[in-house]
């Protein structure tokens, strides 16, 4: 970036940019990808339950195989959404995409509460993950093109920590309506029919429709940042096909793998947890409160990402937390046969390192692209990251089952995948390091 793109202008540092619409598009942000982390906990929390439930008579094996496929599904509409959201993101703004994202996850999050098969649950599922993929490019560009540059490291951890404080706030939410035993007397009875406690899940999936009001609140108050104004004004193009060009062929990889390595390691060992103590304990609640213990660390987790990236280098903060986020998982899972005290406090320790890839992350991805093509490259290169993941998860589902039935299958596949974070120690070491570099124009 030039020096006078990192000027202040009205004691904003950025040309163009007031400090209420510095603070706006932060919230905006914020708000949004919290929101995903909602979406996400509460369907980690009540996917196995949803599925024994929709899925009466079926194996145990069943049962694990199609919630894998369930995660997979969500992870590939991320994917896809990722692209699609990217490429509308150069193309129509930051601020509309934005908006568009949060419309598509929250509808179809809600509209899953109405699923009478697992098919249906499923395609929702799929559809929902489109907007939550679009949503992070956009989120992020927005943010780091309408903040100075001495306040990225900061802001990116903020992006981490946001989804996982709404991480927490689902495995609250599910909690609470899980632990309710009489629904008889609702009047969302006429609304959903609850015909038991088995399933409070309906509620807690209908609580999803909730982040619709953060569109109303972009829609109305949030601007585009002047960074990708310009870039229009200039009728700078861009396609998907210059990121394997030349110029970003290296980033468009190392960037990929790097997202590949910290979304399965998530959604292939970290996230299961709560199935694998649903699998342990008869307790309704007990998924509920790990998932709230989980999120505790991972708000912190997220924030920590971004400042270690700042601190030390964005590579050797890589390789430390790939370390300590395998061996943290693999404790988890291995040291609990029982849900109790030790699970939970562990469940935060490992929810540090398993979340700070997602401060480090939003750091890193935006030093690598220009401004004409950063939410194309971000939304392709974290959402690769998902179909490789995808694959992963069905692929930990199988050894879920091949482990054994029921917990067994869970602690064990668990571990086994916790080993692609080792894998990330040999793609850091490919990649470009960009401490103390510009924003890229």
């Amino acid at each position: 970036m030039n020096r006078a793109a990192g000027q202040s202008e009205g004691g904003s540092g950025v040309p163009g940019v007031s400090q209420i619409q510095m603070w706006l598009a932060l919230v905006a942000a914020l708000l949004g990808w919290m929101f995903d982390g909602m979406e996400m906990s509460i369907y980690g929390v009540i996917a196995r339950p949803a599925l024994i439930d929709l899925m009466p008579g079926r194996t145990d094996a069943e049962v694990k195989w199609i919630l894998s496929l369930t995660f997979a599904l969500f992870l590939w509409g991320a994917a896809v959404g990722g692209v699609i959201f990217g490429r509308l993101g150069d193309k129509i703004g930051r601020v509309q995409t934005l908006m568009l994202t949060v419309l598509v996850y929250a509808g179809f999050t809600a509209l899953s509460a109405f699923a009478r098969n697992w098919q249906q649950l499923a395609i929702c599922r799929f559809m929902g993950a489109l907007g939550m993929g679009g949503e992070w490019g956009a989120g992020v560009a927005l943010i780091m093109e309408t903040w100075p540059e001495k306040n990225r490291p900061l802001l990116a951890g903020l992006v981490g920590s946001a989804s996982n404080a709404g991480f927490w706030i689902g495995a609250t939410l599910a909690r609470i309506i899980q632990g309710i035993a009489d629904y008889e007397s609702s009047w969302f009875q006429s609304v959903i029919p609850i015909e038991s406690t088995a399933q409070s899940w309906r509620w807690v999936l209908l609580a999803g429709i909730s982040p619709a009001i953060i569109a109303i609140l972009v829609r109305l108050f949030v601007k585009e940042p002047p960074r990708w104004i310009q870039s229009r004004e200039k009728k700078e193009s861009s396609s998907l096909r210059e990121l394997f060009s030349r110029p970003f062929l290296r980033e468009t990889v190392c960037a990929s793998l790097l997202s590949t390595v910290a979304l399965l390691g998530t959604w292939g060992s970290f996230l299961w947890l709560a199935s694998y103590v649903s699998s342990i304990t008869v307790e309704p609640s007990a998924p509920g409160i790990v998932a709230q213990w989980q999120g505790y660390g991972q708000v912190v987790g997220g924030i920590l990402g971004g400042l270690v990236g700042y601190w030390i280098s964005r590579r050797t903060s890589y390789a430390g937390l790939c370390v300590l986020a395998w061996a943290s998982v693999v404790a988890l899972y291995g040291l609990h046969n029982e849900f109790g005290m030790s699970m939970c406090l562990w469940g935060i320790f490992a929810g540090l390192w398993v979340t700070a890839f997602f401060g480090w992350l939003p750091l890193y991805i935006p030093e690598l692209f220009p401004t004409r093509i950063r939410v194309t490259g971000e939304g392709f290169c974290y959402n690769v990251g998902r179909i490789i993941a995808g694959f992963g998860v069905l692929g930990a589902g199988a050894l879920a089952g091949m482990f054994g039935e029921g917990a067994q299958g869970f602690q064990k596949g668990g571990m086994v995948m916790a080993t692609i974070y080792l894998f990330g120690l040999i793609v850091i070491y490919f990649s470009p390091e960009t401490k103390g570099k510009p924003l890229p124009d």
